[in-house]
C-alpha cells in the first residue's frame, strides 16, 4: 500500500490524514512514533513502513492525539531522505542527510540506526554530534546552532544512549569544546565516552589536546566540564603556548592534572621538566639532561 503526503503515527487506524500507528485508546502516557514523508510504502500486516522524501520521525511520550497534531513532549526528532521503520521491533534505519536532534544533542550522519524503545542511536558515514553541556542552557536554535557552550564531536562511528545521556565515539575522534566564558580546546583520540549528566568525558588512545594556552598529550585523559579540570594518564606531557602560538616549557609525568580556570598544572610521579626550543622538543643547548624526580611538581603553564 502506498500513500502520498503521508502521515504515519505507528496499530492500525486509517484516517483522512494517513495512518496512525501505536496511539493508545486512553490518555495514559506512553511512547509513540510519528512518521511523515512525501511518499511511503507500508506492509500493515508485518508492521514495516518505508518512507521516501523529507522523511521525519518524532518520538513522543504523550497519550492519545489526533493525526498531524504537534506535541511539546517529543523526545527526539529524526529527519532524512529515506527511512525504514519496523513497528514490531521499534527499530528505524535512516539514510541520506540524516539529522537527529533533541533539546541537548544534534547528531548528523549519512546513515543512522535508531532503537526507538531504548532511545539509542548509532551513526556512521561522517557522523558529527553537537552537545549542549550540563552547565549551559540551549540557546536559540538548539544544539544544531552550535555557538558558545557547545561541544562538537566527529568520529568514524558514533552512538548516543539518550536514557543514560551517554555518547560513545570510535575511530579518529575529534572533540572541540567551546565554553561561553573563555577560549576553547580541541581533543583528538581514538575513543571517547561522554556523559552529559555529570559533564564527564573519557578519552582513550593517543590523546592530544590543543588550546590557545596549553598543549598536552597522554595515553588517556578525563575531562570534568563543571570543575574545568583535565587529568592526563600514561606518558603524560603538558606544555605552555605563548601568544604567538609557540610552545615553551614542557612537563612530563605519569599523571598530570591541569586546572583550566587557574592555569595551574600538577605533575605526579616520574616528573621531568624540559624546554622546547625552535619548535623542537629537547634539552636546552649546553644543559645537562634532566633526571626524573619522585613526588609531585606544581607549575603554572600560562
Amino acid at each position: 500500500m502506498r500513500r502520498q503526503g503521508l502521515t504515519v503515527f505507528a496499530a492500525i487506524l486509517l484516517t483522512a490524514h494517513g495512518v496512525v500507528a501505536g496511539a493508545p485508546a486512553t490518555g495514559a502516557s506512553t511512547a509513540v512514533v510519528v512518521l511523515t514523508a512525501d511518499a511511503a510504502t507500508f506492509d500493515l500486516g508485518r508492521g514495516i513502513y518505508e518512507l521516501v522524501g523529507h522523511a521525519r520521525a518524532t518520538r513522543r511520550t504523550t497519550g492519545a492525539f489526533a493525526a498531524g497534531e504537534e506535541s511539546a513532549e517529543s523526545s527526539g526528532v529524526l529527519t532524512s531522505e529515506k527511512m525504514l521503520y519496523q513497528h514490531k521491533t521499534r527499530f528505524l534505519r535512516a539514510t541520506g542527510g540524516v539529522v537527529f536532534e533533541d533539546s541537548r544533542y544534534c547528531v548528523k550522519s549519512g546513515v543512522l540506526e535508531y532503537d526507538v524503545g531504548r532511545e539509542w542511536i548509532s551513526a556512521r558515514e561522517g557522523p558529527t554530534a553537537r552537545i549542549i553541556g550540563a552547565g549551559s542552557a540551549p540557546g536559540p536554535g538548539g544544539p544544531s546552532a552550535g555557538g558558545e557552550g557547545a561541544t562538537t564531536i566527529s568520529a568514524l562511528v558514533l552512538s548516543y544512549d539518550r536514557m543514560r545521556q551517554r555518547v560513545v565515539a570510535e575511530g579518529q575522534v575529534r572533540t572541540t569544546v567551546r565554553p561561553a566564558d573563555r577560549a576553547g580546546h580541541t581533543v583528538t583520540s581514538q575513543e571517547l565516552e561522554s556523559y552529559v549528566a555529570d559533564g564527564r568525558s573519557v578519552f582513550k588512545g593517543d590523546v592530544k589536546i590543543d588550546s590557545l594556552t596549553l598543549g598536552a598529550r597522554g595515553d588517556r585523559a578525563v575531562f570534568y566540564e563543571r570543575a574545568e579540570r583535565l587529568y592526563l594518564f600514561g606518558r603524560a606531557q603538558a606544555w605552555q603556548v605563548d601568544g604567538d602560538g609557540k610552545a615553551g616549557r614542557i612537563v612530563e609525568g605519569e599523571q598530570i592534572l591541569h586546572n583550566l580556570k587557574t592555569g595551574r598544572t600538577v605533575a605526579l610521579r616520574g616528573v621531568v621538566l624540559r624546554e622546547r626550543e625552535a619548535g623542537r622538543l629537547g634539552v636546552r643547548p649546553g644543559a645537562s639532561r634532566p633526571r626524573a624526580r619522585a613526588g609531585r611538581r606544581t607549575l603554572r603553564l600560562r
